[in-house]
């Protein structure tokens, strides 16, 4: 910076001002908003750096996590997206639902859930709800065993005392101890909630057979491409019909829920090194490679191509580790 000014033939021995702004770096927060932090200098020499696994992971309160991508028209919500890095949430208080494409799960008061980098979902905690999200890179995790598939439930009763004070001191960023094996090992120890949702009467139920029923019937015919009307006949139902039941049970309309079901099942199939991407389409219904790459990405931010690379190294670190 100095020699940059002189070399502009600036002489002053100080840039005016009495209190200049802190040097800020922009970082990214949950939802895929900008914002800024305190720059940090690098350490001096003879100190202790800081640990980096630590560092590259964050900590939210839970209040202000949302995620999903927004939906169109008059409806409310948020549709299920995929993240490239693990989630985990904690519940302290009040209770949320997580979205997923093809079911909806409520977790409530002490729960942790446990979301796989590439798990399609949505969030948006409810209004009096609290507590943390740690957001977990891949390469944070390389060398920690964490589940492979979403995972929730209670911690054991000699786990709780042990997650808070590792997340204050991902809050406080001082800590020089990874807290990931930790981590692993609580969630490798979750007791599993039993609990249900009820319902008032008869009339959800029976909307959440039709609906059941339906996305088992698009998930078997899905590379034909079967339209609404036609999986609707199938089911001895009008169009009209099946939306509303599955605006009952899952907020969205059947089409919207035929193209997360098609979104979740590309995504299990990129987890893995074949079949080629033009084969995988054609099997999955598109109607050519452009449309494969432009859904894809349009839903995920990546080419489907760029996910299935990021899957297989990912499970190339694991076998490594």
């Amino acid at each position: 910076m100095i020699q940059r000014l002189v070399a502009a033939g600036v002489s002053a021995p100080e840039i005016p001002g009495e209190n200049p702004a802190p040097m800020r770096r922009l970082v990214l927060v949950a939802g895929g908003k900008a914002g800024s932090a305190p720059f940090r200098q690098p350490p001096q020499a003879g100190r202790r750096p800081p640990n980096r696994t630590v560092d590259r992971l964050r900590l939210v309160p839970l209040a202000g996590f949302h995620w999903g991508r927004p939906m169109t028209g008059t409806m409310q919500g948020d549709l299920p997206r995929v993240r490239n890095d693990h989630v985990l949430i904690r519940i302290s208080e009040g209770i949320t639902t997580i979205r997923f494409p093809r079911h909806d799960h409520v977790l409530g008061s002490q729960q942790l859930a446990f979301l796989p980098a590439g798990t399609a979902f949505s969030l948006r905690p409810s209004a009096n709800v609290q507590g943390e999200v740690i957001l977990i890179p891949l390469i944070a995790a390389r060398h920690v065993s964490l589940p492979h598939e979403f995972r929730s439930g209670l911690p054991e009763s000699g786990d709780v005392g042990l997650l808070r004070p590792a997340l204050q001191r991902l809050e406080a960023d001082t800590s020089a101890v990874d807290p990931l094996p930790m981590i692993a090992a609580i969630l490798s120890r979750l007791r599993p909630s039993t609990a249900q949702p009820t319902t008032a009467d008869g009339a959800f139920d029976l909307a959440k057979d039709l609906v059941d029923r339906f996305l088992n019937r698009a998930l078997a015919d899905l590379g034909n491409s079967p339209s609404i009307a036609e999986l609707a006949r199938g089911l001895d139902c009008s169009q009209g019909h099946l939306d509303r039941a599955c605006k009952l049970v899952r907020g969205r309309n059947a089409l919207q829920l035929l193209y997360d079901l098609r979104l979740q099942t590309v995504r299990q199939a990129l987890a893995c090194p074949e079949p080629a991407l033009p084969q995988l389409a054609k099997d999955l219904g598109f109607a050519d490679m452009g449309h494969f790459i432009r859904a894809f990405q349009a839903a995920t931010g990546q080419t489907p191509a760029a996910y299935r690379q990021q899957c297989l190294q990912a499970k190339g670190s694991e076998g490594a580790a």
